[in-house]
Formats: C-alpha cells, structure tokens, sequence
C-alpha cells in the first residue's frame, strides 16, 4: 500500500524514467532486437506510415484495454501476411515480454521492433487505448508496484 501511495505521487518525468530503468534491466535478455519509442510510433504514424502493433499480453489484460489499432499476439501469429508493407512493433506492459517475443521473431526470419516501456511508455507519449466498449483510459499494469501511467490514464491490476 506504502508504494501504491508513493507511485502516486511521482511526476510523471519521475514515473517515464522509472520506466525506462525497469525496461533497462530486462534488456539484456533480447540483445540486438531494435527498438522504437511510443513517441517515434505516433510520429511515424502521424506522418503515415504503417504500423503492426502486436499485443503480446494476456487476454485479462488485454479485456481491461489494448492500443489502438493493435491486434493480439495470436491474431498475428495467424496471419503474419498483415505485416506486409508495414513495420512490426511488439508490446506488452514494460518491453520484457515483447522484446522476447521480438526476438522469437527474429530467429523465424520476421522483422520486429520492441516498443521500450510498451503500454506505460504509451501512455507518455499521449497514446490512445481502447476496450470492449470503445476509448478508454484504463491500462493493467499487472500491480500496483507499476503504476507509472501518466497523469489522465487510470492503472488497474
């Protein structure tokens, strides 16, 4: 509860280099595997360029919320011909598990990118997610120990 309590009342400067320190540590276990910020994502989509955005999360986490436009790990895996003429970015929560997958990707010949910090990284960036019902500002963050959402987005574990 002290934590929850803390992460509260963190900046949200405080909260994104949190974030980044999280992602740091788990880097290591998918060396080599290219990277994309949530900024560079929006930009580039801004501009027009096409984006693959491939949740890789549980399906509860998925049903609390997902980035718009994405599409679940399975649905890729699927049909990974949508990935045509687009470029692949793998999320998750923080970057641990995508960056896993992208690097499970990567030994099967198919290029991807993580998204460092993923969903929170997300929220940063002023990304917008969306559930069953439409936008929303929800985002499971697994505990409370990573509530590090950005100020207006609500973390649920």
């Amino acid at each position: 509860m002290l934590f929850e309590k803390l992460t509260t009342m963190l900046t949200d400067q405080e909260k994104f280099a949190a974030i980044d320190e999280i992602y740091q540590n788990a880097r290591s276990q998918f060396p080599g595997i290219p990277e994309i910020t949530a900024k560079d994502v929006l930009a580039r989509q801004f501009a027009g360029e096409k984006f693959v955005l491939v949740d890789v999360r549980s399906q509860e986490e998925r049903d609390v919320s997902m980035i718009s436009g994405a599409i679940t790990a399975e649905h890729f895996e699927a049909n990974t011909g949508v990935a045509e003429g687009a470029t692949v970015v793998c999320y998750c929560t923080i970057g641990g598990r995508s960056g896993m997958y992208a690097q499970n990707l990567a030994a099967r010949g198919i290029n991807s990118m993580n998204m460092p910090g993923s969903v929170l990284s997300w929220s940063h960036a002023g990304g917008k997610f969306v559930d069953a019902n439409g936008a929303t500002n929800r985002i499971n963050t697994h505990s409370p120990n990573l509530d590090l959402v950005a100020e207006g987005y609500k973390a649920v574990w």
